[in-house]
């Protein structure tokens, strides 16, 4: 099954390696070619986000998270007393700063781009097991689908600090972390 059509694969935000031990985790499925294009269009439409009022990007850019990101759950997100907020896809921006969501946004259109590694540890079995692959003729090279593929890239995901007219930019944040949020 493709990992984006398996609802068993999921990714977190931020990775592992890269949050506190007690830090928020926001868990997401990964995304279609399609989908991921559609969730990024949000983000890249210059011209409609200068168009919107603060309150109108807040409330798009939840339900791209939500929906278009395909946000399934979080983890250790609390309130200001330490208790644990349950999740509710639509709390999202009670629990976050304008700034975070952006981070949060682009952390997950980051990470819903599946590269080799990631792929190898996702449980997606292989197309063939090579039990029945033909064998190459003596003398043959190794063919070009055997090279490894380049990574997509860096410039089709810009960071959130390079997005144009991003409520974030207009309040003169630099660029928090969502793993910052209600810890």
């Amino acid at each position: 099954m493709p990992i984006a059509l398996d609802p068993e694969q999921t990714f977190e935000v931020p990775p592992a390696e890269e949050r506190k031990p007690d830090g928020p985790v926001f868990v997401f499925r990964y995304l279609t070619a399609r989908a991921w294009l559609a969730a990024a269009q949000f983000g890249d439409d210059r011209e409609t986000l200068n168009n919107l009022t603060t309150a109108q990007i807040v409330g798009r850019l939840c339900e791209t998270i939500v929906d278009g990101q395909r946000l399934v759950t979080w983890r250790n997100v609390r309130d200001e007393d330490g208790a644990d907020i349950p999740f509710d896809p639509d709390g999202l921006s009670d629990v976050l700063t304008v700034a975070e969501l952006w981070d949060l946004y682009y952390a997950a259109r980051r990470g819903s781009v599946l590269g080799p590694e990631a792929k190898k540890d996702s449980g997606s079995p292989s197309p063939s097991d090579g039990a029945d692959s033909a064998t190459a003729p003596a003398g043959a090279g190794t063919a070009p689908t055997d090279r490894p593929r380049p990574s997509p890239p860096s410039s089709s995901v810009p960071p959130a600090e390079a997005s144009a007219a991003t409520p974030a930019e207009e309040s003169g944040s630099s660029g928090s972390s969502a793993a910052r949020s209600s810890t």
